[in-house]
């Protein structure tokens, strides 16, 4: 028996109107996307404008993919192979096609996301352009092309660059040996010159093999493992080995490649039918062998590199990346277990070093996409932005210090547990919050990020976190101090943990080099870590932090004397009242965000230890010169590294929480 379908009628105002694709809610197309493969998911959102606000595809931080390209049946193709997981995409490429007139380039740099390129040096191409090569950048996912000055040498991939291309910044250098190996050609230039800057250095007997960029040094590595280095400050040229430093696995035939490791040590790899790695030792200047990796993996093509692995990654740990020659193969081995491994197969090629038209290296490229974005909360909440930005300005009107404050709550909040709010977070009988902690205890501006929260959540409900409120405000009151307008990405989550053991921030009498490592385990360069240092443009810092360079047994005698006794006078004033004075760390223009501050410690008159060790290093002076020299390019460059500070270690997606109260976890659901 079949039961008869009940028809129903409706009338015409209930009838069900049909949702059009593009319309669709956000939560659906997340889980449809989900579902595709990664390449696909890429596309996916490409499709529309609503379509972008899927969540980007989820990457292992810090892992690279790997890129080939090949000639297939139908056309050019790209190989992507991504390590772990252990996966590979092939996807066809109109880039080879629209790009023919550089199939003759070949690589010779590769790293944030971007490729060096230069015209072959094949005997024809040099008979009809001896002096005239084509050098130029080359992005392959956006297919940018910026070009640099014509070259008359060859940079045979003993080339590189310190900086994206599009950057202010961006420094290229390549070096070229001699006929005779009695001397070597150093050339640079940046993205708009329009010349090579060269100079010689002389007294060599050696055939440059490699060449690397680390903290304003560009190391360069010679036949018989000799090492030296160009300082881009002062354009200076040191040898840090022996011209006739030799090692038994240095053989003549040997292929040596430098790289800079996670701690930003200098290591070589040397391979032939074995692969070697050793580290520079910088206190006795030599290198010392390495039997063990730790949890770092190596990268072997045009630029070499290492990455830190954890958690998922962890598998990788111990690995040597590199490129089979005849094939668009990528294998690896383990320094731990002493195993080859073939972990992708592409089509047969000319081989790695064959140039643009078959494969195009082994790099870094940059393709994490990040789940923060500008304008996040378009949609879900579009006066959240400029609710923020009203109320930073009503305050800012009655306190001028208030950039500085919210300035060191962000940084304070960031490089503890990532910027997931946890430094807001109110402790309780049961517990202690980071607020506990003593670098916490001068930190101030709560009250204003709980007005920001109470405007917000009364126009949307538990919508925005207080994370990206924090960085929100402090991008405002950077631009009402006089400071650099940029836009910030959003959609952080707020963190679930808030632990005043965990607290572990740089003191104000620690060096240069001490201070690198800490933003360095964060993943920021010495570039950032000058930049942000900026900061002390509007601040202020007690007495107690800097008393030891102006009197005790061993004063500072470097230190300018009128500031020595402008400071003595201040902090004789203390009393039961105010037992610990302040004096601001800009003695120009103490309430405007601008470059005075790196004028001020050129001319010796830093405040705290590690503001006048910025101008005095050497590894940091070069930017504090740029800075003192360029507000423009200081503007530019601090509105970066404090969006690349507020991306450190977020919370996205699911993870985290958003909070009603930016003072107190929400409460725990029972069910």
């Amino acid at each position: 028996m079949v039961k008869k379908r009940k028809h129903i009628r409706r009338s015409k105002g209930q009838q069900k109107e049909s949702r059009p694709w593009y319309d669709l809610p956000v939560d659906i197309l997340n889980l449809i996307c989900s579902l595709l493969p990664i390449v696909e998911q890429i596309r996916f959102r490409s499709v529309c404008k609503n379509w972008q606000l899927v969540e980007p595809p989820h990457f292992e931080r810090n892992v690279p993919w790997l890129l080939c390209h090949f000639r297939g049946d139908y056309g050019p193709n790209s190989s992507f192979h991504i390590p772990s997981p252990n996966q590979t995409h092939i996807v066809s490429d109109n880039v080879g096609i629209e790009y023919l007139k550089y199939k003759d380039a070949k690589i010779c740099a590769s790293k944030h996301g971007w490729l060096l390129l230069q015209q072959s040096s094949s005997k024809e191409l040099l008979l009809q352009y001896s002096n005239n090569k084509e050098a130029f950048f080359f992005n392959p996912f956006s297919t940018e092309v910026i070009k640099l000055p014509n070259m008359d040498i060859t940079f045979n991939r003993r080339a590189t660059f310190s900086s994206p291309p599009t950057s202010p910044d961006c420094l290229c250098f390549a070096v070229h040996s001699s006929k005779s190996l009695d001397r070597i050609r150093i050339s640079m230039c940046s993205p708009g010159d329009l010349q090579w800057r060269t100079t010689t250095v002389v007294g060599f007997n050696k055939s440059i093999l490699d060449v690397v960029y680390s903290n304003g040094r560009f190391y360069c590595v010679f036949t018989g493992g000799v090492l030296g280095a160009f300082f881009v400050e002062d354009c200076s040229w040191s040898m840090l080995t022996s011209t006739k430093c030799k090692h038994k696995k240095f053989l003549s035939w040997s292929r040596l490649k430098l790289i800079e490791d996670c701690n930003g040590d200098m290591l070589l790899v040397s391979y032939t039918d074995n692969y070697y790695v050793f580290k520079f030792d910088m206190s006795d200047l030599v290198w010392k062998d390495l039997h063990n990796l730790g949890n770092q993996a190596i990268f072997l093509g045009c630029t070499s590199f290492a990455i830190e692995t954890e958690g998922k990654t962890s598998a990788l740990a111990g690995r040597i990346y590199y490129h089979r020659h005849y094939y668009s193969q990528f294998n690896y081995y383990s320094l731990h277990t002493d195993e080859t491994c073939d972990v992708a197969f592409g089509h047969k090629g000319q081989g790695f070093e064959d140039g643009w038209k078959i494969v195009k290296n082994l790099a870094k490229v940059s393709v994490m996409i990040s789940l923060l974005r500008v304008g996040f909360y378009r949609r879900s909440c579009p006066r959240a932005e400029s609710i923020v930005k009203a109320t930073v300005a009503r305050r800012f009107r009655t306190d001028k210090s208030i950039p500085a404050a919210l300035l060191r709550m962000h940084f304070h909040d960031c490089f503890v547990r990532g910027c997931d709010a946890s430094i807001l977070i109110d402790s309780t009988r049961k517990s202690q919050s980071e607020k506990d902690a003593g670098p916490n205890f001068s930190v101030r501006g709560y009250d204003l990020i709980d007005e920001a929260k109470r405007n917000v959540e009364a126009v949307c409900r538990r919508t925005v976190s207080c994370a990206d409120i924090i960085t929100l405000a402090t991008r405002d009151a950077v631009a009402l101090a006089g400071g650099p307008s940029y836009a910030v990405p959003t959609g952080r989550r707020d963190g679930l943990v808030s632990n005043p053991d965990e607290v572990n921030l740089p003191g104000p009498s620690i060096s240069v080099i001490q201070s690198f490592q800490f933003f360095r385990a964060k993943n920021m360069t010495m570039d950032d870590m000058a930049t942000l240092l900026g900061a002390h443009s509007v601040g202020v810092a007690h007495c107690s932090f800097f008393l030891d360079r102006i009197s005790g047994p061993q004063p500072d005698r470097t230190m300018d004397p009128a500031l020595a006794t402008k400071l003595n006078k201040i902090c004789g004033a203390a009393s039961a009242r105010n037992p610990d004075p302040t004096a601001f760390l800009d003695q120009g223009t103490s309430f405007t965000m601008d470059n005075q501050f790196y004028k001020e410690i050129r001319m010796k008159r830093g405040v705290m230890k590690i503001d006048q060790e910025l101008a005095n290093d050497r590894l940091s002076s070069g930017f504090v010169s740029r800075y003192a020299l360029n507000s423009t390019l200081f503007r530019t460059r601090f509105a970066q590294a404090m969006v690349k500070m507020g991306r450190i270690e977020v919370l996205v997606g699911k993870a985290g929480e958003i909070r009603q109260n930016c003072r107190a976890f929400n409460p725990r659901r029972r069910f």
